[in-house]
């Protein structure tokens, strides 16, 4: 594929607030839930099995067995006709700086104990991107087996350009 600029375009963005004016003018169609899983089993290779970190994926997946978004075939003849995508590993490499540097993807993980009590910070919000960006956070009792439990290092140190300047909950954005 190519990125081709187009210098007569323009981008706005619009919040939807309720107010007539602000309403969308199209129906959903189909299952999104099943086209996002889709296109991420298209094209996203080993990386999709990240998708039973999602709630809303893993039940689907629970509910309907392990093909549950259906027959993948037609896909392998569009990528051979496309000749020269390359994987997701790729791109995530070539946006380095964004991904890596920046704590999206960590080379590790771990859970944070509060001493005094033996208790573990745990997210309240759901894997993914944030709605509202105020989930918060409390101490409950360790488990290993729940990812809102788990944190990484993120966010670049503009003061150096390296390292990591903050906590990120676990399979957050």
């Amino acid at each position: 594929g190519e990125i081709v600029g187009a210098s007569q375009s323009q981008v706005a963005h619009m919040w939807r607030t309720g107010a007539k004016g602000t309403g969308a003018r199209y129906k959903h169609v189909g299952d999104t839930m099943k086209n996002r899983a889709r296109a991420i089993y298209a094209w996203f290779g080993e990386f999709s099995q990240k998708l039973d970190d999602f709630d809303g994926f893993k039940s689907r997946k629970n509910a309907g067995g392990e093909h549950w978004y259906g027959d993948m075939s037609n896909f392998q003849a569009v990528k051979d006709r496309l000749n020269g995508c390359r994987p997701f590993a790729w791109y995530l490499r070539r946006f380095k700086a964004v991904y890596e540097d920046g704590g999206i993807l960590p080379p590790e993980i771990f859970m944070l104990r509060e001493e005094s009590t033996g208790k573990c910070v745990k997210f309240l919000g759901h894997a993914g991107t944030s709605g509202a960006g105020r989930e918060g956070v409390s101490l409950q009792s360790c488990n290993e087996h729940n990812d809102r439990f788990y944190w990484h290092l993120g966010n670049v140190d503009r003061a150096t350009g390296g390292g990591c300047s903050g906590v990120r909950a676990g399979n957050t954005e």
